[in-house]
């Protein structure tokens, strides 16, 4: 059986794994962020759904450079490798998009005081920085 190739735009694995200063895994802050939940000090933080709504924001904006890079690909002016990474790419940037411009829930007065700014999901730019985009073309991944 023949797997098939895919792009995939997130927190991929090894960038999954870096962790912060203070010991915390991105991945984890990530999810904290995307769901909401209460983190390990005991505080509630608000979902602030970054990748499930960038991918509502733009899925007719993906389905139709898929529906163009099809017609491309059948008609032999692309090849599914180059396209695959264009809209890793295209995905990628509107996903950070989405994460630093929100709208998003406020930071309460305690987080801006300890972050010294008041813009939710951006403190050190880790987290934007390592939303990335993969291309696999045997239809494995990590």
């Amino acid at each position: 059986i023949k797997k098939k190739p895919f792009v995939k735009t997130g927190i991929l694995t090894g960038k999954a794994q870096k962790m912060y200063e203070d010991g915390v895994q991105l991945v984890d802050v990530a999810i904290l962020n995307e769901f909401g939940g209460t983190n390990d000090s005991g505080y509630t933080i608000p979902s602030r759904p970054f990748m499930r709504t960038s991918f509502d924001k733009n899925y007719k904006k993906y389905d139709g450079i898929i529906k163009r890079g099809i017609d491309r690909i059948m008609l032999g002016k692309e090849r599914v490798k180059p396209f695959l990474d264009k809209l890793g790419i295209v995905s990628e940037s509107e996903t950070k998009k989405t994460l630093i411009k929100g709208p998003w829930v406020p930071n309460s007065p305690m987080t801006i005081a300890l972050k010294k700014s008041s813009r939710p999901l951006i403190n050190t730019g880790t987290l934007v920085r390592s939303i990335v985009s993969k291309t696999k073309m045997n239809g494995v991944s990590g």
